[in-house]
C-alpha cells in the first residue's frame, strides 16, 4: 500500500461514494478479477472494491478516509512503507507479501501490487489486494486466483487493449487502450478507438494473434501468446499476450515488452554450450554435434575425423605475462582456428588450452591432414597481444571413422593417443592414430 507518515487528523474528507466515480467498463473489469481493488490518495483510502470489503470485513464507509497503513500488522508497516518509498522513486517494486488485521481481529496474509496512476488530477496509487492466508489448504483456487492475479498485475502494469467483436468475431473494434499500450504502440488512444484492430495493427493476423482473440471470443478460455517482431526479416522484439475475455463480451489483451527476458534466455543457452572466454562451442556441444556427424556418415557412407589439438607450453605464457595474456591469446587463437575451418568443421574449447576439431563429410582422410598442418604452420605465425610477440606451436592427433573407431569414446580416446604421442615426440607436429 502506498502511505505517507500517519498523521493526526490526516484523513481524507470523503466526496461521495468511490463507485459512482469508477468508468462502468473499468469497474466491470475490477470486479470480473478475483482480488480486492484500493485506490489510496494523499495516504487515506478513496476507493475500495466490493471484494476488497469482502476480505478485510470493512464495509466502504470504515475505510474511505483512512490511512492506509492503519490495519496493516504493525511488525510489517515498515517493509509496507518500504516498497511504497521504492514505488514513489519510480523502481519496481514487485509483489510482495504482507499481513492484514481484518475487522474481526483476525490477521490475513495478503499478497499486493501496486501501481502509481493519476485520479481525478492527481497522484494516486492503485493496488490489488489478495487474501492468501488458505493459500495451502486451497491449491486449485489459489491456482485460478493467482492467474486471474497475474492478469490483473499486467493489466495493471503493462499495455492493455480492450477490444468489441463485430461480424459474429470476424473483427475487433477498440473499446480502449490504456497509456502503456501508447507508450508501447507510439501511437494515441484517440487514433485507435472505434476502429478495427486489423486496420491499425494488420500484424495481428499475420502473426496468429487475431487468430487467438478469435478463439478467446468464442470459447471464453483465456489465452497465453508470445510473439515475435520483425523488421527487415530479423526479429526485432518480442511481445507476451494474455487475451481473456469479459463477462460483458468484450476481449481484453494484456501484453508486455519481454524482448529483455528474451535476450536473457537466449544469452543463458549460448553460456550452457558455448565457452565463456572464447565464444566456441563446449564440450557438451561437440559431444551433440559429433553424434549428429556420425548418425549422418554411418546414413551417407562419409568419414569423418576427429582432431584434439593441445598448445606447447602454454603454460609458460601464463606464467611468464599473466593469465589476463594468456586468456587474450587463446580468444586471438580461436578466431584463427574459425578462420581455417569450413563452416560445417566445428572446433571447440574443452578446458585450458585443449580443443577438439570435427571435420565431418569427408571423402578422403588427406583432407585431415592438410587442415592439421594449416593449423600448425598458423600457429607458428607470431603474436601481438599488448605489444607483446608470443610464439606458440601445437600438438595434433588425429583419428578417422570408420577406420579406426565407430562409437564416440572410441574415436576420441583416439585422437588423445595419436595428439600426445605428437607432444611427446617433441610437440609441433600433428599425428594420425592410425601411424601409431
Amino acid at each position: 500500500m502506498i502511505a505517507k507518515p500517519l498523521t493526526k487528523g490526516g484523513s481524507a474528507k470523503k466526496k461521495g461514494t468511490a463507485t459512482s466515480k469508477m468508468p462502468v467498463l473499468a469497474h466491470d473489469i475490477i470486479c470480473s478479477v478475483g482480488v480486492g481493488i484500493y485506490v489510496v490518495q494523499h495516504g487515506n483510502f478513496v476507493y475500495v472494491s466490493p471484494l476488497f470489503q469482502e476480505l478485510t470485513g470493512y464495509a466502504e464507509d470504515e475505510m474511505l478516509g483512512k490511512h492506509s497503513l492503519e490495519h496493516v500488522y504493525p511488525d510489517d508497516r515498515q517493509m509496507v512503507r518500504d516498497m511504497a518509498t521504492k514505488r514513489l522513486k519510480g523502481e519496481s517494486a514487485g509483489s510482495y507479501e504482507y499481513r492484514f488485521v481484518k475487522k474481526n481481529g483476525e490477521v490475513i496474509s495478503i499478497l499486493e501490487m501496486v501501481k502509481s496512476i493519476v485520479y481525478h488530477g492527481e497522484r494516486a496509487a492503485v493496488g490489488s489486494f489478495m487474501d492468501i492466508t488458505d493459500r495451502k489448504q486451497q491449491d486449485e483456487a489459489i491456482k485460478a486466483s493467482e492467474l486471474r492475479f497475474r492478469e490483473l498485475f499486467q493489466n495493471m502494469t503493462n499495455g492493455v487493449a480492450i477490444y468489441e467483436a463485430t461480424a459474429n468475431g470476424e473483427d475487433f473494434i477498440f473499446k480502449d487502450f490504456n497509456c502503456a499500450a501508447e507508450n508501447m504502440e507510439h501511437i494515441k488512444k484517440e487514433a485507435v478507438i472505434g476502429k478495427s484492430v486489423l486496420k491499425i495493427f494488420p500484424g495481428v493476423k499475420e502473426f496468429g494473434l487475431f487468430d487467438v482473440f478469435q478463439r478467446v471470443w468464442r470459447s471464453g478460455k483465456a489465452e497465453h501468446f508470445p510473439i515475435a517482431h520483425y523488421h527487415d526479416e530479423r526479429i526485432e522484439g518480442w511481445r507476451e499476450n494474455y487475451v481473456y475475455k469479459l463477462p460483458s463480451g468484450e476481449i481484453v489483451a494484456v501484453y508486455d515488452d519481454i524482448t529483455e527476458r528474451k535476450k536473457m534466455e537466449q544469452q543463458l543457452g549460448f553460456m550452457a554450450t558455448h565457452d565463456v572466454l572464447t565464444g566456441l562451442p563446449n564440450r557438451m556441444l561437440f559431444f551433440d554435434r559429433l553424434t549428429l556427424a556420425l548418425a549422418h556418415a554411418q546414413r551417407n557412407h562419409y568419414k569423418l575425423a576427429v582432431m584434439m589439438l593441445d598448445l606447447d607450453r602454454f603454460k609458460d605464457v601464463n606464467d611468464t605475462l599473466g593469465h589476463d595474456i594468456g586468456d587474450q591469446l587463446l580468444k586471438t587463437m580461436a578466431d584463427r582456428f574459425i578462420a581455417l575451418l569450413r563452416k560445417s568443421d566445428t572446433v571447440a574449447r574443452i578446458g585450458g588450452d585443449e580443443f577438439m576439431i570435427l571435420l565431418p563429410e569427408l571423402t578422403e582422410t588427406d583432407y585431415a591432414v592438410m587442415v592439421a598442418w594449416k593449423i600448425l604452420d598458423d600457429c607458428r605465425q607470431p603474436f601481438t597481444i599488448n605489444d607483446y610477440e608470443i610464439c606458440l606451436t601445437a600438438s595434433i592427433g588425429i583419428t578417422i571413422y570408420p577406420d579406426e573407431g565407430e562409437e564416440i569414446v572410441t574415436l576420441l580416446k583416439n585422437a588423445d593417443v595419436a595428439m600426445y604421442l605428437s607432444k611427446n615426440s617433441g610437440g609441433n607436429r600433428c599425428r594420425m592414430f592410425a601411424d601409431t
